[in-house]
């Protein structure tokens, strides 16, 4: 996975140009001044959490004294290129802010702790792109999931299984996917799959077969979600279409 450590720093003067082999994210605490890397001058201020990918050059210029958290992260070369979408500066709130702070514990602890920790790090980074919509990292393993769940519409698939599909972690995989879709992997997977139900009712087909065909263990288990997704009973939407 990689090696993250959390750290605690301030900053009462200038900060010259520098730069490391290694992510470096600072999330600010108080105080104010400017945050300059590359061709930006960001101001600073408390809830902003800035990204510096290895060897960007950045510098701090001070106004009033930085108190703020670091984290210095090496991904694995499989995660590496995505990170490199994030954009240089965001803010914090809510749920993320949360969790930049439960990882204080998390990095801080034994083995298992830290890959928890580095878990939950990758979660918050991997949402912040979402959120900003920037770059490839966003679109691709979403685009890649629904593609592998259009394929799979005669099986049951797992949400582990998707997200081994898209080359991600289980549970920022889910939480990237119900920020870009707004629902769930699974339940737009069923969504699927009684879309494509509707249509082999519209055709004829009867709903054994439309149970089988699309991974249904027998046709009461195929009515009774389909009726839950859809808001009517297989029988009412054929009538529905009969008619009409």
């Amino acid at each position: 996975m990689g090696s993250a450590d959390f750290y605690f720093g301030y900053l009462s003067e200038d900060y010259s140009p520098h730069y490391h082999d290694c992510f470096e994210y600072h999330y600010i605490l108080k105080g104010n001044g400017t945050f300059q890397q590359g061709e930006e001058d960001i101001p600073l201020q408390p809830d902003m959490f800035l990204v510096s990918p290895p060897g960007t050059e950045h510098s701090f210029s001070i106004d009033q004294e930085l108190v703020f958290y670091f984290i210095r992260y090496k991904p694995d070369g499989e995660v590496f290129p995505r990170l490199e979408t994030l954009g240089s500066h965001y803010q914090l709130h809510g749920d993320m802010r949360s969790d930049f702070f439960r990882l204080r514990s998390l990095l801080g602890g034994d083995h298992n702790s830290r890959q928890s920790g580095e878990y939950l790090l990758l979660s918050l980074l991997f949402s912040l792109m979402a959120r900003s919509r920037s770059g490839r990292f966003y679109q691709e393993p979403l685009i890649r999931a629904q593609n592998y769940m259009t394929d799979n519409l005669s099986r049951r698939i797992t949400l582990q299984e998707l997200a081994d599909h898209v080359h991600l972690e289980k549970h920022y995989f889910c939480r990237l996917f119900k920020e870009g879709v707004h629902v769930s992997p699974l339940a737009y997977f069923e969504r699927l799959k009684m879309d494509a139900a509707c249509s082999m009712i519209e055709q004829g087909t009867r709903g054994y077969v439309i149970a089988e065909n699309l991974g249904f263990c027998d046709e009461t288990y195929f009515s009774r979600r389909f009726t839950r997704v859809v808001g009517m009973s297989p029988g009412a939407y054929r009538r529905k279409q009969n008619r009409s």
